[in-house]
């Protein structure tokens, strides 16, 4: 099965779908176009071999204050991973009731109480095992009320946010 994730290097934003093979390669689709990618580790450090399209490298990764560090040579570049979440735990049903898809932490609140959303549109960022999930709406609505603020710990199922449908207005 495919992952959705999205990724920030420095300002720049990226879409991506990764599909593991059995190999343990991986055909990594970013913003769209399809690259063949490998990564090892090389020892117990943050050394790794990266191979993109036939093309290798070796890279330094570890974790930083602003997610991972990423050094490529000389060049570094600082790497936010967001997982794509749903907007809520019943986003099939679009109920306007955002919910916690997972246990963690509120790192960003992008929405306030007035403003109009359309469906994908992301409405927060909670950290779960130290990635970013934003959280988007399952639908077009009005945030009525956003019941968390960033730094409070939410539990799975917990309300974030209640949207009003359009049409209810």
């Amino acid at each position: 099965m495919a992952k959705k994730l999205s990724l920030t290097v420095g300002p720049e934003h990226r879409d991506l779908t990764i599909q593991e093979h059995a190999d343990g390669s991986f055909t990594m689709a970013v913003d769209g176009v399809e690259h063949h990618v490998s990564l090892s580790g090389v020892g117990q450090g943050a050394l790794h071999r990266l191979e993109v399209d036939g093309v290798r490298t070796e890279v330094w990764v570890s974790r930083g204050q602003g997610g991972l560090d990423v050094f490529v040579g000389a060049d570094a570049h600082t790497v936010q991973i967001y997982r794509a979440a749903g907007g809520s735990a019943d986003s099939g049903d679009h109920s306007g009731k955002v919910r916690a898809p997972m246990t963690g932490k509120v790192i960003e609140v992008l929405v306030q109480a007035g403003d109009v959303v359309q469906a994908g549109d992301p409405l927060l960022v909670i950290v779960a095992m130290k990635m970013n999930n934003e959280i988007k709406a399952a639908g077009d609505g009005v945030v009525e009320t956003v019941h968390i603020s960033p730094e409070d710990s939410v539990n799975q199922g917990d309300l974030l946010i209640t949207l009003e449908s359009p049409d209810e207005e």
